[in-house]
């Protein structure tokens, strides 16, 4: 700096002066050239000089540039997928596994001989038939098909016999009050009672009287007509 000041005045002999003038030829000489080289670069491979300063930012331009470019390539990939890829038919993925038909096993075996035999069972009690008809819904109550009505029918097929038979009704009888089945409760309570008192046991008769009463059942005025008529024990 000092030689440069020493210069500048005019104040550096002759050999500082010849130094300073070679320095400043050369300085000048690698700016020329540096400017030449730059600009051959622009021209014939488009390379550009990028200023210090802005180095930070064009890196960050080129990232965005970048993350564009694959999000874009994303985005195209997943459109030529969807393009060349069938939507799935669900109704025609399940078609395989119904080819084939559920087994029916709502009915047991032997149903069919059931029906026909329940069916018979009723036109018997209904001309009045009664033996005929205990002696089908017997075969009835004995299938896994069996409902509370059956058990029920059976009952008053053994009741209303010529020959009654109330002890075999009365094990009818209770067996239609086990299913949960109210109307049927109702009914197969009533004739339970009637069943005792045929077989001679008023003590087992008054509870089904009583609660006919109490729950205001079926024959609710019959009970309280009969229960009068049954002495207290």
């Amino acid at each position: 700096m000092k030689l440069f000041n020493k210069y500048y005045h005019n104040e550096a002999n002759e050999e500082e002066q010849s130094a300073m003038t070679e320095l400043l030829i050369q300085k000048k000489y690698d700016q020329e050239l540096r400017q030449k080289m730059s600009a051959r670069l622009a021209n014939e491979y488009g390379i550009q000089r990028t200023p210090a300063v802005g180095a930070a930012r064009t890196r960050r331009l080129q990232l965005i540039r970048w993350g564009g470019s694959i999000a874009a390539a994303v985005l195209l990939g997943l459109a030529i997928w969807q393009i060349s890829s069938p939507q799935l038919d669900y109704q025609a993925l399940t078609v395989a596994y119904l080819s084939e038909q559920m087994p029916e096993t709502y009915r047991g075996k032997g149903w069919k001989e059931v029906l026909e035999q329940r069916d018979a069972a009723i036109q018997a009690y209904v001309t009045e038939d009664y033996t005929t008809a205990a002696q089908l819904w017997g075969l009835v109550t004995q299938a896994e098909e069996a409902e509370a009505k059956d058990f029920l029918y059976l009952g008053l097929s053994y009741l209303f016999q010529e020959e009654p038979q109330p002890e075999t009704a009365i094990t009818a009888l209770q067996q239609a009050l086990t299913y949960p089945d109210k109307d049927i409760e109702q009914v197969s309570r009533w004739y339970l009672s009637l069943a005792y008192l045929q077989a001679e046991q008023p003590k087992n008769a008054r509870p089904l009287l009583e609660e006919i009463i109490a729950n205001e059942h079926w024959n609710i005025a019959k009970a309280q007509e009969l229960l009068k008529r049954i002495p207290q024990q």
